[in-house]
């Protein structure tokens, strides 16, 4: 069989096997280069990731915290259905201030008083200095015989009412709590109850005043237990100028025993129409 030759005198077989051998060598040299590009690659992305996530945190670390001024506010006393939550209150607010410190402030007001009820979600708002408070209450039982009151004893310091009488050595504000038998009542206009240790006449005479809704359980010769603070002598609307004053937060009822002895005319005359 003839054999052709090219212009260059090689025959064809040659010369296929020829560049045949190079597009091999060709294609074996170059996939290194297919595969080394992209996994290099790959690493250098993934280090700048890991570089750039950790200046990030650092860099916020550095930013300073900036606290906003705000005030918060906690109940100290019992709940109980009857409950008036206004600025007589046992309330304590608190405000803080941007740079971390913190104050018990006077002052407070709020915008709708409320009288609890038992098992409703109610709330009042509170204010002070131009910042407010969304207080939230809910009471779980009509039952006030269920309030263990031994829970109180450690934040109300007992007093003798005879021993203190006269004594102002006490500071306003203190948190005390006392027992005695009630001897007169007084219910004022503005939905309070003074109630009166020992006769009005004799001076001085202690009076303890307290939310209407609290006293409505007392009468006359009712021997109670009050938790509450050392108010200033002009606190009570029946106080004289020796009366020692007290703002009461809770009132339990001890016994009833003298109560049947009280005869009609010796009722405090605003009373006589809850007899």
């Amino acid at each position: 069989m003839p054999r052709y030759l090219n212009k260059s005198g090689c025959g064809c077989s040659g010369c296929f096997w020829t560049l045949f051998v190079m597009l091999v060598i060709g294609c074996v040299l170059s996939v290194p280069l297919v595969v080394d590009k992209p996994a290099s690659s790959n690493r250098k992305n993934q280090e700048r990731v890991s570089v750039s996530a950790a200046l990030s945190v650092d860099s916020s670390s550095d930013e300073p915290q900036h606290i906003e001024r705000h005030i918060s506010a906690s109940f100290n006393g019992i709940l109980a259905p009857g409950t008036v939550i206004d600025t007589n209150a046992p309330i304590t607010v608190t405000c803080y201030e941007p740079d971390g410190t913190s104050n018990v402030v006077e002052g407070w007001s709020i915008d709708e008083p409320i009288t609890l009820a038992a098992y409703q979600h109610q709330s009042v708002i509170i204010r002070y200095d131009g910042l407010s408070y969304d207080m939230g209450f809910y009471v779980t039982t009509t039952d006030p015989a269920l309030f263990d009151f031994s829970s109180l004893d450690s934040t109300y310091e007992p007093i003798s009412m005879d021993e203190f009488r006269g004594d102002i050595t006490v500071p306003v504000g203190k948190k005390v709590r006392a027992s005695f038998m009630v001897e007169h009542i007084f219910e004022n206009a503005d939905g309070t109850t003074d109630l009166v240790y020992l006769d009005s006449s004799i001076d001085p005479p202690a009076i303890v005043t307290t939310p209407t809704s609290l006293a409505k359980p007392v009468n006359d010769h009712t021997e109670i237990t009050f938790y509450g603070i050392v108010a200033s002598r002009t606190s009570a609307e029946n106080a004289g100028e020796h009366t020692d004053c007290f703002r009461a937060d809770y009132i339990r009822v001890d016994s009833r025993e003298l109560e049947q002895y009280v005869k009609p005319n010796q009722v405090s005359p605003c009373r006589k129409h809850g007899q």
